[in-house]
């Protein structure tokens, strides 16, 4: 049963939700097979042989692979069924909104109308929506209440109509808005056509309704504004100013994504050369810490992890990256910790101008991620300049640039940043110290270049030079 799907199904439940899962699979409502139930039983023992658990199941029959693999496909099944039920209860407004479906399809009138004003009296103490799927889960709801009211009395529906049309104006913006930033969000990290055309309209709406605005659906509505202009710094103030006042009380999913999204925006304008956004993306950072926004199923992700280093380090906050690489390496998952961790030492110890410390590190890392692969390559780059390795450096130029152009998974966003970074080390590299003409020539060229990655390092050799 190891690395089945089953007994991945049962790796994800808790202590607490296994106990509530054998309850649900013993119930006779739900499933009537024995022999599942005791599958189930064996299985949360920790026993996972197949043969010992055909023997302990079936004692003295012949091992029947085709009828074990039957009962783990119920099982599995069940496993399903108990995942989603537990998340439905736990989604007030849809539990009410598909009882009264249920006692709409019913045709029971009076009972309808009861429930239907208990549901009411009930809402006040219910959650607002949090999440697009709780903003639809609200409109249902008030669907239904209209519904009741339409068939089972046919009167006082204006009253009802008006908040059914605002919750469906709240999840249809809320949804609209975030996919419109994911297509933003993608097309500044790889090529993809995706046409989003009704959002100009949906700004007029919004614009109408403006103090009817969820504070959620005009926190995404911000973003969109500030990822569609990105080289705007009004844009990003105002969304900053809208997570400080927001993000406290934001649901712990909502708040990730809207962090992720925004510092995803700072890093595209530290690429571009506004520099002032490394102090903003490092503070957004450490907020996101601070309040578990970065740790999703348990970990944080590598790329968080890498991020957050190269943020720190060009701060210049050699001691705080430090101790962050060695106190946040337990939460990568363990099939990115080794990696992730060299890697973020490799970069501290460049920083501290430990090349040799720093090449041998990096020379221990399996790059299976295109993009960690050319990281490591701007390190190597940066290495070979600094210590003034000629013959490597135009090697590994030429052996970059090759990555860059025939690799089809990097953007032409990405490309142009990596190809430009090399094109300005292979000139900086040839150029004498003292040679004011030809150094305010590539100065003059590089502030020209709206795209090449790490600009402040490069302007930095430059002035070394002058």
């Amino acid at each position: 049963m190891q690395g089945s799907k089953l007994h991945e199904w049962l790796l994800l439940f808790d202590a607490p939700q296994k106990r509530q899962l054998r309850k649900f699979v013993h119930s006779p409502y739900f499933n009537e097979h024995q022999a599942v139930q005791h599958l189930l039983d064996i299985l949360l023992s920790g026993r996972l042989e197949k043969q010992a658990i055909w023997a302990e199941m079936f004692p003295g029959k012949t091992y029947n692979d085709l009828r074990m693999r039957h009962l783990s496909n119920l099982l599995l099944t069940l496993c399903e069924q108990f995942a989603a039920i537990q998340r439905f209860e736990s989604q007030h407004q849809a539990v009410q909104a598909e009882c009264l479906a249920a006692l709409r399809e019913q045709g029971s009138a009076g009972l309808r109308a009861y429930t239907a004003r208990k549901f009411q009296r009930q809402h006040p103490s219910i959650p607002g929506p949090d999440s697009l799927e709780s903003f639809h889960h609200h409109f249902r709801f008030q669907a239904e209440l209209l519904e009741n009211v339409q068939d089972v009395a046919q009167r006082s529906a204006g009253s009802l109509l008006q908040p059914v049309l605002e919750q469906l104006d709240q999840y249809y913006f809320l949804a609209k808005l975030m996919y419109g930033c994911t297509i933003l969000n993608n097309q500044r990290i790889v090529d993809a056509e995706t046409h989003n055309a009704l959002m100009p309209a949906i700004f007029e709406a919004m614009d109408r309704h403006t103090q009817a605005l969820n504070p959620i659906v005009d926190l995404y509505r911000h973003l969109h504004e500030m990822l569609e202009a990105p080289a705007d710094m009004a844009t990003y103030t105002r969304m900053r100013e809208l997570l400080d006042r927001h993000g406290p009380s934001l649901p712990p999913n909502t708040a990730r994504d809207l962090y992720t999204l925004t510092m995803n925006h700072c890093i595209g304008r530290i690429n571009a050369g506004q520099l002032q956004f490394q102090a903003e993306l490092f503070g957004l950072y450490q907020i996101a810490l601070a309040r578990g926004f970065l740790i999703q199923n348990g970990f944080l992700s590598p790329w968080n992890y890498k991020n957050i280093t190269v943020t720190g380090l060009r701060l210049g906050e050699f001691a705080w990256v430090e101790e962050f690489i060695h106190s946040h390496q337990h939460l990568l998952a363990p099939e990115h910790r080794f990696n992730a961790f060299t890697y973020n030492l490799a970069r501290l110890h460049f920083h501290r101008r430990q090349y040799p410390i720093a090449k041998k590190l990096l020379q221990q890392i399996a790059f299976d991620d295109v993009f960690y692969s050319l990281d490591s390559k701007v390190i190597l780059l940066k290495i070979y300049f600094e210590t003034q390795e000629d013959s490597a450096l135009d090697a590994l130029i030429d052996s970059f640039r090759s990555l860059l152009r025939r690799n089809r998974l990097i953007s032409e966003h990405h490309r142009s940043n990596y190809l430009n970074l090399i094109r300005f080390v292979r000139k900086i590299s040839r150029v004498l110290p003292g040679d004011s003409k030809r150094l305010a020539e590539i100065r003059a060229s590089l502030e020209a270049c709206e795209q090449v990655a790490d600009k402040g390092w490069l302007r930095q050799k430059v002035q070394e030079l002058e």
